[in-house]
């Protein structure tokens, strides 16, 4: 059953400030999208898209240098847009199972948590409750 995600993070943080988009910041040592992007991979989803905004392309590939295949695809002017056009990004062939995340880290036992309970019981998850890592 091919399982794919889209990592939503076309948003500009506004309320953040300091004119770095909040998903190409660091944490922890690395871009906060590669986080996400590496949970993704290591719990076996293919493809992944991340959804970026206009003009982001050069930060995701700096962000992602060395890390997992992504595809990348400019989002819309509000969240909906922008999952819309990561759908569109899988039209051509289309999986049977879609995580979509937002830019920002998760842990990848929660993403492949996810990816078995929707294989098993062919439905969604339920939205994760907080997962402790310690």
């Amino acid at each position: 059953m091919k399982a794919a995600a889209i990592i939503v993070a076309a948003g500009r943080s506004v309320r953040v400030g300091d004119g770095i988009p909040k998903q190409f910041r660091r944490v922890a040592g690395l871009p906060a999208i590669r986080w996400s992007v590496q949970a993704f991979a290591n719990a076996g989803l293919n493809p992944l898209v991340a959804v970026i905004g206009a003009g982001q392309d050069r930060m995701l590939a700096d962000a992602l240098l060395g890390g997992a295949q992504v595809t990348s695809q400019t989002g819309g002017a509000n969240r909906t847009a922008s999952v819309r056009a990561g759908l569109a990004a899988l039209a051509a062939e289309p999986p049977e199972i879609v995580l979509i995340h937002d830019g920002l880290g998760c842990a990848s036992r929660l993403f492949g948590l996810c990816l078995r309970r929707s294989r098993r019981d062919r439905t969604p998850p339920p939205p994760p409750s907080p997962l402790r890592t310690r």
